[in-house]
């Protein structure tokens, strides 16, 4: 088994910005180069990315969190906290609401997956949502994504459906998996150790 990654979920600060831009422009790039034209992938920026989130932590709209995944490493010879996963979320932006809540963003630095980050994650996003007073929760997938299917279902989510959307100027196909019940998800979710699957 991979070894056990000392990580602290917390609440995203200010500061936490290009850090977040960092994973999110990395993971694009490796998850969606098969989807996204190759000028779309040229063109992201770490530094217009972490602009958006620099916005979205010191002025979010009501209801929205942002939580980010940290884990101590040796950088020139120094310990500092690394950001390596992210996850935002917040009341469902659907049209039909048919569930309370939604997770917007989940995305995990490439060198960290499967060490429990993105079941860390999930873990407290669905536990603030739950805070804020949201019942049952959605989250959508690429419907090609067989890692996120897996890893989804595994939590506790089931596949209700699938709709086209537009993705930084592509159309793709997206699975929803939803959490009907948000307490009984997180009594039954594994924790957030090292698996196969994330």
């Amino acid at each position: 088994m991979t070894e056990p990654l000392p990580l602290d979920i917390r609440p995203a600060e200010f500061d936490d910005a290009a850090g977040i831009a960092r994973v999110q422009v990395e993971a694009w790039r490796t998850l969606y180069k098969d989807v996204l034209a190759e000028v779309v992938i040229d063109a992201m920026s770490d530094i217009r990315t972490a602009v958006f989130w620099s916005e979205t932590i010191d002025d979010p709209e009501e209801g929205v969190l942002v939580l980010v995944a940290t884990t101590p490493v040796i950088e020139n010879g120094a310990e500092k906290e690394r950001i390596v996963g992210f996850l935002s979320g917040g009341p469902y932006r659907g049209a039909h609401r048919d569930t309370d809540a939604e997770i917007y963003t989940l995305y995990v630095e490439t060198a960290f997956h499967r060490r429990g980050v993105a079941t860390g994650l999930i873990r407290g996003g669905l536990a603030n949502l739950r805070a804020l007073g949201h019942r049952s929760c959605r989250v959508w997938a690429r419907s090609e994504d067989a890692a996120a299917d897996s890893f989804y279902k595994s939590r506790g989510a089931v596949p209700t459906g699938t709709a086209e959307a537009e993705f930084a100027g592509s159309r793709i196909m997206e699975t929803a998996y939803d959490w009907d019940d948000i307490g009984q998800a997180l009594e039954s979710m594994p924790p957030s150790i090292p698996r196969a699957d994330g």
